[in-house]
């Protein structure tokens, strides 16, 4: 990797792992609706940073950065279409957050999704290393 690319894959992969504890300490605050934002995002930076050592061009979008992603690692058969299932609907589920008044998350899909989450973002970042 050049040295530019190397510090922009730095510093998404450390957003990503910010996003996540972040969403921890929201699980432990009870804050379940906070804590799903949270975990989107750190899922959203991973991506962005898989994409940017992959010499990808950045998309500006959530669509355009699910589309891009399913058609370079999920279409090529690189990640499990199974990865990108749980990305699919963590991006759902956030936007329903983000836009229904009253949504509520409870304990039980905030932790199925944290456990999802970082299986998610180990994979990709093994990807990343190599």
């Amino acid at each position: 990797m050049d040295s530019n690319k190397e510090v922009l894959t730095k510093y998404w992969v450390q957003k990503s792992t910010n996003s996540f504890n972040a969403a921890k300490i929201l699980q432990n605050n009870k804050s379940f609706e906070f804590a799903i934002h949270s975990l989107y995002f750190s899922c959203f930076d991973i991506i962005t940073a898989l994409t940017i050592s992959h010499n990808i061009s950045r998309v500006k979008t959530h669509n355009g950065l699910q589309l891009m992603f399913k058609q370079h690692f999920i279409d090529n058969n690189i990640l499990e279409n199974s990865l990108y299932k749980f990305y699919s609907n963590l991006l759902r589920r956030w936007r329903e957050i983000e836009n229904t008044p009253f949504a509520k998350v409870d304990s039980e899909e905030l932790n199925q999704n944290l456990t999802l989450a970082e299986k998610f973002i180990d994979e990709i970042k093994k990807l990343i290393q190599n």
